[in-house]
């Protein structure tokens, strides 16, 4: 009998090894439904012989090493991976795991082979990573490490927003020693850093006619030093190593609550791996270094807390904290005062001596920074700056708080659902040190308020939640509380919204070239519909901006709530172990996440399905040569690339004419892959009029068709696209509306060389016979040709049609008022040109015959701004020289 139950229990492992194997040969696959009906599937899939040997060798391999069946039971979540491919009929939430979002579920999957071994640190970690004394210095060292990895990957989008503002004043405290800023920017003194006209942020001027800054000075007065010295990477450096300080600070925390290494990282990776933190740790805003401050004073009060009393060091460190935070901004006047509430309640009467150390500094920052706005502005009105555009109104705090905490873009707990986790770890320390945690909410709650009033909460241009980023310390470290205090289910329940978490950030920072990072305001999160492109799922997320909000407030509560109960009941009752605790509260979590979709999309009258994203997606990935085995979800079963292409049908949506085209776009879509395309146009012939195709924000023709004459039946206008493009639209003139019924994309051919490349072009023009493809922004192109970026390296793709080739690529390069030299470069042949004031020169670059298509590489010395040598031209471009090609 137990050989039998040996032979079966092997059998059961080997079953769940090929199961996840056959997983792994699904996720590689792509779907696409073509309509809105989830039959209308078409799938493309690696080869068989590869399914085969996917099943084969981990089935062999479990068997004769024997692996138990309770090891490899995090393998049974690979089963929401085959939702999305299951023949007829199927509810839209099972296509949510398609696309990205499948590596969320292996990652679920690895994480439950940890929590199997019952979340036991690995061997092999060093022992400094337990050690309370060394472990915040490494905690602080791989935050600076993992930062300046982002603040690489997102160099080409930075700075924006209010960031050159920020460094402004510090060039004027440069230059100038003083904050008034019109002459630094009428010296134009940012073009180091700001490649476009930068008016300067005031409302009201000071008592002496001068302009100063809404902006605080401290951030700019914080990063002077390095910003002098290095410019702005150097600024970013000051803010990375205030972030870096401020993940140590957690991690000690922490550990002072718990007295566990492995809790103390967790709340580690709750700050330094959420959204709202990180993408703010490398800019120049004052949040960051705000946070800083927080953990400072945060880990003061723990200190007091546990051991009931501080050295003079970290109170002269903790006053000095409380006396920053309100140079930074002037809303972390409510953190200060809240902190130092906290800290006097502790010490006043008690420990008077280190009370005096603390608020010294204190009170005297808090009298100049008081005489800052009476000196300037003659108030000491910290609102004096704005003069009488206030954007704060206590009736913007209910919408604002919601906003803050939830929206699906800019919401901290939707960004980051580890801090879910801290508000959970507060009822655990609330049970242990309820003082504690009362000054916690003390610290936090005044301040949500606060930021919440303002009109514009988001905050502008920046990453989720930024004006709650200054007290994110606070929600950070009681999520070390949930998971030392807390059972199998608690902790099950605080890794997985870190893991989600994280995985949300490195979708942000690595995904789509790094777009999806910032943004302006509120709006559909576009990494949800990244990851998951078969279905609207920003439309079933909490979305401010939506009339469903409240319902949809209610929707996601409701779920959320019965599921996290149903899991902390069951998991109370069975007594369940880490690796099954796991099990339960991510399988609950799929669940929860398809029953909350379809509840938002019925309660819209959505089916919930995204044709358009799932068909442009698809494009996007396919690649017939490693995805031979293609179905489609109707007779018959097994298709060829050609039926697949006749199935993709892009739909056109006409728009309303705008007055300053003078056309009307009859279709806008997300990225299109490279391939050949059919524009196909219907309606009463003879058709009239003009149409053209633009690609990303240029107003220049990729294409251009003049309907009159074509009267052979419906037209199909063909357009190649070598390399995928970021937004493609076609936009048609009056006459063309008016007799154009219908339009729809078709696929003609796909390009998988391309297909699979990291860069999009971000703009497209064509010059003559030429075609080119901006695969930066570090171009400007004009209707005759294109100036580069000065001091900068552009990169252009050329394209000369889709049957002719060609041996050579005619240059002509020209510069402006100022000396500077050029390095051309095209498939490997290279040329240096020194060109002298306003010289043109004819340069050719020989390539092998090949493809129609060819990148070139623009490299440019020197850099002008045409104002600065014409102040009527109004033009503030950094350039290089001006390009034409041939």
């Amino acid at each position: 009998m137990q050989s039998m139950s040996g032979v079966f229990s092997r059998s059961i492992s080997a079953i769940l090894a090929a199961f996840a194997g056959a997983s792994v040969w699904i996720s590689l696959g792509i779907l696409a439904v073509t309509q809105s009906d989830s039959r209308t599937r078409i799938v493309a899939l690696p080869p068989l012989w590869f399914l085969g040997l996917l099943v084969a060798v981990p089935a062999v391999i479990v068997w004769r090493r024997r692996v138990g069946v309770r090891r490899l039971r995090p393998l049974a979540m690979t089963a929401l991976l085959w939702l999305p491919y299951l023949p007829g009929q199927i509810p839209s939430a099972f296509l949510l795991w398609q696309g990205p979002i499948e590596g969320l579920v292996w990652l679920t999957v690895a994480a439950g082979f940890v929590a199997e071994a019952a979340w036991s640190v690995p061997s092999f970690l060093p022992r400094l990573t337990q050690d309370p004394v060394l472990a915040p210095w490494v905690a602080g060292g791989v935050s600076a490490l993992l930062l300046i990895v982002g603040s690489a990957a997102l160099a080409d989008r930075l700075p924006n927003g209010d960031e050159p503002h920020y460094l402004m004043i510090a060039q004027s405290l440069l230059h100038d020693r003083d904050l008034q800023i019109q002459n630094n920017h009428d010296l134009i003194q940012y073009q180091s850093f700001w490649p476009n006209k930068l008016e300067p942020h005031y409302v009201a001027r000071g008592l002496n006619g001068q302009i100063y800054s809404v902006h605080s000075p401290g951030v700019a007065a914080m990063v002077l030093p390095a910003f002098g010295l290095f410019g702005y990477v150097g600024a970013q450096a000051t803010v990375i190593a205030a972030a870096a300080v401020t993940a140590g600070l957690v991690w000690s925390t922490a550990w002072l609550l718990t007295a566990s290494a492995m809790a103390a990282w967790l709340a580690w990776a709750a700050l330094s791996l959420s959204t709202p933190f990180f993408l703010h740790a490398f800019t120049v805003f004052p949040d960051a270094p705000g946070a800083l401050c927080v953990a400072v004073a945060l880990a003061f009060i723990v200190q007091l807390e546990y051991r009931g009393t501080a050295s003079a060091a970290s109170a002269w460190v903790t006053g000095a904290a409380l006396a920053v935070l309100p140079w930074l901004h002037t809303r972390f006047a409510v953190l200060a005062v809240a902190l130092g509430l906290v800290v006097a309640l502790r010490l006043i009467g008690r420990q008077a001596i280190l009370a005096a150390h603390v608020f010294v500094v204190a009170c005297v920052s808090a009298l100049a920074w008081f005489g800052y706005f009476w000196t300037i502005w003659g108030t000491i009105n910290p609102a004096a700056p704005y003069g009488d555009l206030t954007d704060l109104d206590w009736r913007h705090t209910g919408p604002g708080a919601l906003g803050l905490l939830l929206d699906q873009r800019y919401g901290l707990l939707a960004t980051a659902p580890g801090f879910l986790c801290g508000i959970a770890g507060l009822a655990h320390l609330a049970r242990r040190r309820p003082r504690l945690a009362t000054e916690f909410l003390v610290v936090a709650i005044p301040y949500v308020v606060a930021a919440s009033s303002y009109g514009m909460w988001w905050g502008g241009f920046g990453g989720p939640a930024r004006f709650l980023v200054a007290m994110v310390p606070i929600a950070a470290v009681p999520v070390a509380c949930l998971w030392a205090f807390g059972g199998p289910v608690a902790r099950a329940l605080t890794a997985l919204p870190l893991l989600t978490g994280a995985a949300i950030l490195a979708a942000r920072v690595f995904a789509e070239a790094g777009s999806m990072a910032y943004a302006e305001t509120f709006g559909p999160d576009p990494v949800a519909a990244w990851a998951a492109p078969s279905v609207n799922l920003p439309e079933a997320l909490l979305s401010l901006g939506a009339n469903s909000v409240w319902r949809d407030t209610f929707i996601w509560c409701a779920i959320g709530g019965a599921t996290i109960g149903g899991a902390i009941w069951i998991g109370h009752r069975l007594r369940l172990t880490a690796g099954a605790a796991w099990q339960l509260v991510t399988t609950s979590a799929a669940l929860a996440l398809m029953l909350g979709a379809t509840a938002s999309w019925r309660g819209r009258d959505d089916r919930g399905i995204s044709p358009l994203e799932s068909q442009l997606a698809f494009i996007s990935g396919w690649n017939p040569g490693t995805l031979p085995t293609d179905l489609q979800w109707r007779r018959p079963y097994r298709a060829s690339p050609s039926q697949l292409m006749r199935r993709i049908d892009v739909p056109m949506a006409a728009h309303a004419m705008t007055e300053r085209t003078r056309a009307s776009d009859l279709t806008a879509g997300p990225h299109f892959g490279a391939a050949d395309y059919a524009i196909a146009l219907e309606g009463a012939l003879p058709l009239h009029g003009e149409v053209m195709v633009r690609v990303g924000d240029t107003t220049l023709p990729l294409e251009r068709w003049r309907l009159d004459d074509m009267t052979a039946g419906p037209l199909a206008l063909p357009l190649r696209l070598p390399v995928p493009v970021a937004g493609l639209r076609l936009y048609a003139d009056d006459a063309a509306m008016a007799s154009i019924k219908k339009g729809s994309l078709h696929l003609m051919a796909v390009r998988p060389s391309a297909t699979w490349a990291s860069t999009w072009a971000h703009r497209a023009a064509r010059f003559g016979s030429v075609r080119a493809f901006f695969l930066d922004d570090m171009a400007y192109p004009e209707p005759s040709g294109f100036w580069t970026r000065g001091a900068a390296e552009t990169t252009v793709m050329l394209d000369h049609g889709a049957t002719e080739r060609f041996t050579e690529v005619t240059v002509t390069v020209q510069s402006g008022p100022i000396t500077t030299t050029v390095d051309l470069s095209i498939e490997g042949n290279q040329r240096r040109v020194t060109l002298g004031p306003s010289e043109r020169r004819e340069v050719v670059l020989q390539v092998a015959d090949g493809d129609a298509a060819r990148r070139l590489s623009v490299q440019t010395g020197a850099m002008f701004r045409p104002v600065q040598h014409d102040a009527r031209s109004g033009d503030f471009r950094p350039l290089g020289v001006w390009i034409e090609l041939r």
